[in-house]
């Protein structure tokens, strides 16, 4: 194998439009020198193609249009800057022809932009083409394209420009002769051979001679020099005619033209508007002409269609006639049928009645359980008494553990001060473990009879109605009395079986609702809590708010933990207000953890109190390390300067104006001692807002990566490994505003022991001039996560770029290394007219070049939906299959099924009832599918109604599992931005779900005992189990008209498999149920709206 890297040529076609740049590139492509896949298409004005490569065409016409200038070019303007912004997309383009030998590009808008590709490409050989003015300005008169109209009003602006792009490519032929072929378009005409000859002689290239029919002489009008219309110019435009044949003398000219000498000059009149006006005329005359004959020879077609018509349509009448009176005699038939069936109708209400009877019966039945019911509710009030009892005793024995435990303390602190008191303190040691274990003993005993009370018959009852509740996702009501639950029970048994499974549980929703909105009110806020306008979240406070009791039994158990590392405390600090800078110092003072130190680095503060008052610290207490910068360097620099005097194990970053809650070291040690591998650990926060009460609690997610390429989320409280950040290089210039954004993407590539707290442990101040007011007030740090986010990709060996959306969030779209074949599975049944409008969408819309759809039919009887499958069969047939599976409904089996009839490399699952909205959605979709880390890739789904009905699945409500943001408005933010940004989930739905064939393989497929629901969040999370990530992609949208086909869980049959297939997923993904790592503990299971969990 010949493993020597290759020699590339980058041939660059470019000149003034009409100038027979697009020969030249057909004739390169002939050649073997790829000029691109995206050309513009054929079109009157080019019937053979323009050869335009579109990527180069959009970014010249994007960088005009950003500076004023006309999209086609039309400008006489010397010197276009390329604006900093389109660098990087210059770059990707280039970078995405790096691996070809032979490539190039050809739009004459390039000769505005000749320098700029130059300083990019210095390897580019460029040639450049000109054509005689007359035959040009006539070629740009005949073709009349959209853009042209700006000749209409000003013929002679046409002899401008051909002037200004000719200057440009001779001033850049005389700066770089030696990488630029200068050609007379008439050199080629004559022999199409010349140009690959002449590439060869120059360049040392070698290339195939062109195929001999990809040239056709009549599209190419030329016009001799002694023409009239080259007499004209050369009059009135005599510094066009000169600058022409200095154009002649230095390129590339035909040696077989005969004739050329100068014509004898005209007696023409002196005024020069008119030259180029009557030629506009002509050929504006010329073009109606063409249009109207056209228009013609369309109307004679249609004629004798409709004649077509006529005929067609006398003949179907004919037919209808026949068929009229075939159905009058099957009328007469169904008549006598309707008179047998009344009689039947009469043997079933008989029937009727006597299933009344049994009916009461039941009922009769059912007052006797209820009864029961009522006797097990008296013995529930029992248990819970003894279990109240059970747990008073509990807390005692807690208490009397907890003496021994400050006994046995001062046991060691008397054994350490005296040596001679040893053999003593040793046998008061010995009598005090004693004790300890007959504690321990006693606590032993009251763990079993609280493990017998919940292995009793009651428990397991109580169990089951708990499991039933959650899987739908009816409100914990926690107030409710013993006979109140009984009576909640009655009661939704008894809609049930009167109105049906739906209207129960939405009633028994709307009753639980009301009752959560009437507590709601009700609220009390405690003295050592804080205080939120945030109802819900002042619930939250109350109950998971660290009081003083809770803060003492922390200091006690600090003096027992085995690992208790010193963790420094980063604090850049500038100019922060006086009560603001002390209020961030005394959170660190009041730290329950005593173990740290305070490193502040004052930043060149220009406020004189600065000083006094991290002095006025330092004297109190001497945890507390300064570090004076003598001139300003921004927050990167002053974070370097704290840490440069920090020596702790782990380091935490402070702002100057925000607060540690009293437990937040605390907790970070409690973590470590637990999990001493950790490198990072982060919380939850919330902001401290200006009336200084506490309010948008953001709680987090476990790590997930491609979360955090969308947003810094793990932000504050944020732990790091001190010798880890060392090894990075700290802090770096240039990303002031999101340099801990930056510092945590490098770390991160670094290591995977990435924890998280699920606690607020920090207060995120909130005041005019805080980036946590309003991200405006640091514009800059936008940009600079713009810039650390490229910066990861590019260590990461990720092609792509970055879009900026709104709120100051980014989407990372990655470059598609190979478009290789999508497979679209699509189950379906019936229902023609949503079936027609998702395939019409699929195939109008999509973009991406490279795919089949496969539809699975799952015996179809209606005829519109044969109709719709049939006509596609014709209209695609190449792209378009349709298999038959006609077995009872099993959504699994249809798609396994389909699955070993597919050809693609990726496997695009996609219900009937969906209908495409973005055209690149497939695109999008393989840019994520296509990475190793990567496991199911789903979209936004919307109702009709432009609301959501999928943004992501949340394992766990509801039971088993539901759709994030259900029913918000489709143009809604959600909870920080989650529906408009990329993010990881456990889950995505199966409605429109791809993966590659490879992870769908090693997964098994889909499990066909799941045949209806929560096959696709099984799928999911056993292609989590391998290692993979699934990921939801807000820019991929569809609409989704949901369950079309199947309908809704409204039978007994269906209601029973709904809830073995909800036993299946609990038995099986338990521990997903219980914690999805994607979600945060401290948020709702019972809706899917992101509430707090209270």
């Amino acid at each position: 194998m010949n493993n020597q890297k290759f020699t590339q040529s980058v041939f660059v076609i470019t000149g003034m439009h009409r100038s027979g740049t697009s020969l030249v590139a057909s004739l390169l492509q002939s050649s073997g020198v790829d000029i691109g896949e995206r050309l513009m298409p054929p079109a009157q004005g080019n019937i053979k193609g323009y050869f335009e490569n579109l990527d180069w065409v959009e970014f010249h016409e994007e960088v005009l249009s950003a500076q004023g200038i006309n999209r086609s070019g039309w400008t006489v303007e010397k010197h276009i800057e390329v604006p900093e912004q389109f660098l990087e997309r210059a770059k990707f383009l280039v970078q995405a022809n790096s691996s070809k030998r032979l490539w190039g590009w050809k739009d004459p808008r390039t000769t505005l932009f000749l320098d700029f590709w130059e300083n990019l490409i210095p390897t580019a050989f460029f040639l450049l083409l000109y054509r005689t003015p007359w035959e040009v300005i006539d070629s740009l008169y005949r073709r009349g394209n959209t853009g042209d109209e700006v000749f209409h009003s000003n013929p002679n602006f046409a002899i401008k420009i051909w002037l200004n792009y000719n200057q440009e490519i001779l001033k850049f032929y005389e700066q770089f002769p030696e990488r630029c072929l200068l050609i007379d378009i008439q050199s080629i005409t004559y022999d199409p051979n010349v140009l690959v000859q002449a590439i060869k002689d120059k360049f040392r290239i070698s290339l195939n001679y062109p195929a001999a029919d990809i040239y056709e002489a009549s599209l190419l009008k030329t016009q001799p020099l002694n023409s009239h219309r080259s007499a004209l110019l050369r009059h009135y435009f005599p510094e066009v005619w000169k600058f022409y044949h200095e154009l002649k003398a230095k390129a590339l000219t035909p040696d077989k033209l005969s004739g050329s000498s100068d014509p004898e000059p005209l007696q023409l009149p002196s005024y020069e508007a008119w030259v180029l006006q009557d030629w506009l005329d002509v050929r504006k005359l010329e073009r109606e002409t063409s249009k109207l004959q056209a228009q013609i020879e369309q109307t004679q077609a249609e004629l004798v269609q409709s004649h077509k018509q006529e005929e067609q349509t006398q003949a179907e009448l004919t037919q209808l006639q026949s068929q009229l009176e075939h159905t009058q005699a099957e009328l007469t038939q169904s008549q006598s049928q309707l008179e047998h069936t009344q009689a039947e109708l009469t043997q079933s209400q008989s029937q009727l009645e006597h299933t009344q009877a049994e009916l009461t019966q039941s009922q009769s039945q059912l007052e006797h359980t209820q009864a029961e019911l009522t006797q097990s509710q008296s013995q529930l009030e029992h248990t819970q008494a003894e279990l109240t009892q059970s747990q008073s005793q509990l807390e005692h024995t807690q208490a009397e553990l907890t003496q021994s435990q400050s006994q046995l303390e001062h046991t060691q602190a008397e054994l350490t001060q005296s040596q001679s008191q040893l053999e003593h303190t040793q046998a008061e040691l010995t009598q005090s473990q004693s004790q300890l274990e007959h504690t321990q003993a006693e606590l032993t005993h009251l763990w079993l009879t609280i493990a017998a009370m919940e292995s009793s018959k009651f428990w397991q009852l109580r169990a089951i109605w708990f499991r039933f509740r959650r899987a739908f996702g009816i409100a914990e009501d926690v107030s409710l009395l013993p006979r109140q639950l009984f009576s909640r029970a009655k009661y939704f048994y008894a809609v049930l079986r009167v109105k049906g499974f739906r209207y129960g549980l939405a009633k028994l929703s709307e009753k639980s609702f009301q009752r959560l909105k009437w507590e709601a009110q009700q609220v009390e806020v405690l003295p050592e809590v804080p205080q939120s306008e945030n109802i819900n979240y002042q619930k939250w406070l109350n109950k998971n708010y660290p009081k003083q009791t809770d803060l003492g039994k922390m200091a006690r158990r600090v003096g027992i933990v085995r690992y208790k590392p010193t963790i420094s405390i980063i604090m850049p600090v500038f100019n922060p207000p006086e009560h603001f800078l002390r209020e961030a110092i005394e959170s660190v003072l009041n730290q329950v953890y005593p173990y740290w130190e305070l490193c502040i680095a004052d930043d060149a503060s220009t406020k004189p109190y600065v000083q006094s008052v991290l002095k006025d610290y330092e004297a109190k207490d001497t945890r507390i390390k300064l570090f004076f910068r003598e001139e300003n360097g921004h927050i990167s620099r002053a974070s370097n300067s704290a840490l440069e005097i920090a020596t702790g194990e782990f380091v935490v970053l402070l702002d100057h104006d925000d607060l540690l809650t009293p437990d937040a070291l605390y907790e970070a040690v409690l973590l470590l001692n637990k999990h001493p591998n950790a490198d990072m650990i982060y919380s939850d926060e919330d902001k401290l807002l200006e009336d200084g009460k506490l309010g948008e609690p953001f709680f987090k997610p476990d790590w997930c990566h491609d979360s955090f390429l969308s947003r810094m989320y793990t932000c504050h409280l944020g732990i790091y490994r001190r010798s880890l950040i060392n090894e990075i290089g700290g802090f770096r210039d240039g990303y002031e505003g999101s340099q801990d954004y930056d510092l945590v993407l490098r770390l991160t590539e670094k290591t995977n022991h990435i924890f998280h707290i699920p606690k607020i442990l920090y207060h995120w101040r909130v005041h005019s001039d805080s980036t946590a007011s309003r991200l405006i007030s640091k514009s800059y740090a936008t940009d600079a996560a713009r810039k650390a986010i490229l910066d990861a990709l590019q260590r990461r060996g990720e092609s792509g770029r970055v879009v900026t959306v709104a709120g100051g969030y980014h989407i990372v779209r990655y470059a598609i290394k190979d478009f290789k074949l999508v497979s679209i599975i699509i189950p379906t049944k019936n229902l023609g007219n949503l079936l027609e409008k998702c395939l019409n969408s699929i195939f109008v819309k999509t973009k991406y070049p490279n795919y089949e759809v496969l539809l699975i039919d799952n015996g179809s009887t209606e005829a519109k939906a044969r109709e719709v499958i049939e006509q596609w069969k014709i209209r695609e047939p190449d792209r378009f299959r349709c298999e038959v599976l006609d077995i009872p409904f099993n959504f699994p089996k249809l798609n396994n099924y389909a699955v070993k009839r597919s050809k693609g490399d990726y496997l695009l699952f996609l219900n009937n009832d969906t209908e495409v909205l973005t055209p690149d959605w497939i695109d999008a979709m393989v840019e994520q599918a296509q990475r190793p880390c990567i496991g199911a890739v789903g979209a936004l789904l919307l109702y009709p109604d432009n609301t959501i009905q999928h943004a992501g699945v949340v394992v766990g409500v509801g039971g088993v599992a539901g759709h994030s943001h259900k029913h918000y408005p489709s143009n809604s933010s959600g909870y920080f931005n989650r529906i408009q940004t990329v993010n990881n989930y456990s889950a995505v739905t199966a409605a429109c779900l791809m993966c590659r064939r490879e992870i769908f393989e090693t997964v098994g497929g889909f499990e066909e005992e799941l045949s209806v629901a929560f096959n696709d969040v099984d799928f999911c999370l056993k292609i989590i189990k391998k290692g993979y990530r699934n990921i939801y992609l807000p820019h991929v949208v569809l609409y989704h008209y949901e369950s079309k086909s199947r309908g809704y869980e409204d039978t007994p049959e269906k209601q029973a498999r709904f809830i073995k297939e909800i036993d299946y997923m609990q038995k099986k993904w338990k521990k997903f149920i219980e914690h999805d790592s994607c979600y945060s503990p401290n948020l709702t299971r019972d809706r899917e709206d992101y509430g707090i969990n209270i």
